[in-house]
């Protein structure tokens, strides 16, 4: 039989006394588990910050960083004052990655390629530094290499956790043979015929940044100075070297987009300023080093400041008309 009137009557009037009680809130649902790597955003976006400070001290008083970190004498020597310019000069692009790894972070999109493969460059820089540290211990000496050790390894450490963030926690080390193939076939595809001009110049700047960096990481090989360098000016150039691995990881990424039509993305506008304010800062200081009296190999140098202003005016070009 049906529950009577009065008794279903009771059991409302049950129901609204222990509402009452409660405030009158209605029953809520758990709340959802905190976010474990939800710190990531905010250190990215502190962290893209310094790194354009560093760009920007470099750009304005590279000869005060070199009497602070190294020796004041070294502030005088024109060749060490133009490298300290060009070596600091990427920050400009490590504030951009990290702008846009945070952005990618906040709305959730780590999981792209493109957030990914920013992330691993931020690791392959960091581990890059530490090896030309360590073989210029004696020059730098133990405090300045011990201190770069605990900044680099702590920007390996972010990126390692933003790359698993974006890959379902899958670390880059369980992913290394995927990241070999697909490093292979990104340089294979700069070779093959570009989709647009964008394209093609983007694939130009990664395969020459490339290039650039085999060339002066195995060894400390200075071509720009024919006479040699000293030991700081060695140490400099092989950070350079350093650079242009960010540098190619970038012109490769706005190539990637470029051949999809995405130039006109908030990530890809940013990368290109990023890549013209490195460029911009670089030209000017090896410009500088025309008029200093340091004998430098004039074909190379004139190639350098060539292509790097054809760089410059690239990005600016496809930042201004890029749609999305």
């Amino acid at each position: 039989m049906g529950a009577s009137p009065l008794a279903a009557g009771r059991s409302r009037r049950t129901l609204v006394r222990a509402a009452d009680a409660s405030g009158g809130a209605a029953p809520q649902e758990p709340a959802a588990p905190a976010d474990p790597t939800a710190w990531l955003a905010p250190v990215c976006s502190f962290l893209s910050v310094a790194s354009a400070a560093k760009a920007a001290a470099g750009a304005l008083a590279p000869s005060y960083l070199l009497a602070q970190f190294f020796k004041p004498c070294c502030a005088s020597a024109p060749e060490l004052v133009a490298l300290c310019g060009v070596v600091t000069a990427p920050a400009w692009l490590v504030a951009g990655w990290l702008r846009a790894l945070q952005e990618a972070k906040v709305h959730n999109r780590l999981g792209s390629d493109t957030y990914k493969r920013l992330a691993l460059g931020l690791l392959y820089a960091a581990v890059l530094a530490l090896v030309v540290n360590l073989r210029f211990i004696a020059m730098l000496g133990a405090a300045l290499v011990g201190w770069s050790f605990i900044s680099l390894g702590a920007t390996a450490y972010l990126s390692s956790r933003l790359y698993e963030a974006g890959s379902g926690g899958r670390s880059p080390l369980a992913d290394r043979v995927e990241i070999v193939k697909s490093a292979f076939s990104n340089v294979a595809s700069c070779l093959t015929l570009p989709k647009s001009l964008y394209g093609a110049y983007y694939s130009l700047v990664a395969v020459s940044s490339l290039g650039l960096f085999l060339w002066l990481f195995p060894v400390n090989a200075t071509p720009l100075f024919p006479a040699g360098l000293a030991p700081l000016g060695q140490y400099l150039t092989q950070i350079s070297a350093v650079g242009a691995v960010l540098q190619g990881i970038t012109a490769f990424t706005l190539k990637d987009a470029a051949d999809r039509g995405r130039l006109g993305a908030s990530t890809f506008r940013l990368l290109n300023l990023a890549l013209a304010a490195t460029v911009a800062q670089q030209c000017w200081f090896f410009y500088s080093l025309g008029s200093s009296g340091v004998e430098l190999a004039r074909p190379l140098w004139q190639g350098i400041l060539a292509q790097g202003l054809a760089t410059v005016a690239v990005c600016d070009l496809a930042w201004l008309t890029a749609k999305k």
